[in-house]
């Protein structure tokens, strides 16, 4: 299969699929005799697992963590479990954050009825002196 192919099945740009290579997350593919990258089925199925941890907003850098267990033929779930363990603690603290943001948010929202002598918009008198 060719970059192009694989692209458009995963719905994802060619330039992503050599990111992923650049990183070390698949293997660079043989090339044909043409010299275009010649995809396997191991380089799909990588893919959809890259593509399956990068739905659950998963970094780079815990994927590689799953696929080097994979690569290791490891059997260790706590492994596997601490990075996804991991990975929760992060998006909690990222859904308290975005809780926050959205209070503030609505407070500056809130004061949008407010003019300003020099603003007509109480939103951004607000942004500017950061007092709401």
């Amino acid at each position: 299969m060719k970059i192009g192919e694989l692209s458009k099945l995963f719905n994802i740009p060619r330039e992503t699929i050599r990111f992923y290579e650049k990183e070390g997350l698949i293997i660079p593919p043989n090339r044909n005799d043409n010299n275009y990258r010649s995809y396997s089925e191991n380089h799909i199925e990588r893919l959809r697992f890259i593509k399956n941890c990068r739905s659950l907003n998963m970094s780079h850098r815990e994927i590689k963590k799953l696929l080097d267990l994979v690569d290791n033929n490891s059997n260790d779930c706590q492994l596997v479990e601490s990075v996804i363990n991991t990975h929760l603690i992060n998006v909690r603290e990222n859904i308290e954050k975005l809780i926050n943001l959205e209070k503030e948010l609505i407070i500056l929202q809130e004061h949008s009825d407010e003019i300003g002598s020099r603003y007509k918009c109480g939103i951004i008198k607000n942004l500017l002196s950061k007092e709401y």
